[in-house]
């Protein structure tokens, strides 16, 4: 294959990534709508939702396998050299890795919200759960203290 062969299927493996973490920012979208409504019981990761992860996992490396290929062609270990070749459909490989990455940005975010949002929730349960382990143990101090039996090898005088 040559250098244009290897950059027409980098965008193919892209063109569909983009459309799966639409999909997943969608997700993503529905559930910080939920959180932030206080609707937690609603919050889920649907199979749709990590099938398209997964196969996004799988679009990932067959990129990585064409875009080494491709930097062995050329003979370049980094494609920030690709503009000196001036390949067709660079720039829209380019804009649509941009575009990509934009989304997982976006993903990322909402995931972050979500996660501190929920933690308030969370710490209330486990404040709540902590001091019905206090109560637990309050009975226990006032019921009488286990001593230890003395060794008849110290305790007596010959």
């Amino acid at each position: 294959m040559e250098a244009g062969d290897y950059i027409e299927r980098l965008v193919e493996i892209s063109a569909k990534k983009l459309v799966l973490a639409d999909e997943i920012l969608l997700f993503a979208a529905r559930n910080h709508e939920l959180v932030q409504a206080g609707r937690l019981e609603e919050v889920e990761l649907p199979a749709e939702e990590r099938a398209a992860a997964a196969e996004m996992d799988k679009l990932d490396e067959k990129f990585m396998i064409y875009a080494s290929r491709l930097k062995s062609v050329l003979h370049i270990d980094t494609f920030e050299k690709l503009p000196l070749f001036n390949l067709p459909k660079l720039k829209e490989l380019k804009n649509m890795v941009l575009k990509i990455n934009e989304r997982l940005a976006e993903i990322k975010r909402l995931e972050g919200e979500n996660s501190v949002l929920m933690m308030g929730p969370l710490a209330k349960a486990t404040k709540k759960s902590d001091c019905s382990d206090v109560f637990k143990r309050i009975p226990g101090a006032y019921s009488a203290i286990k001593t230890n039996p003395s060794s008849g090898l110290f305790d007596k005088k010959k």
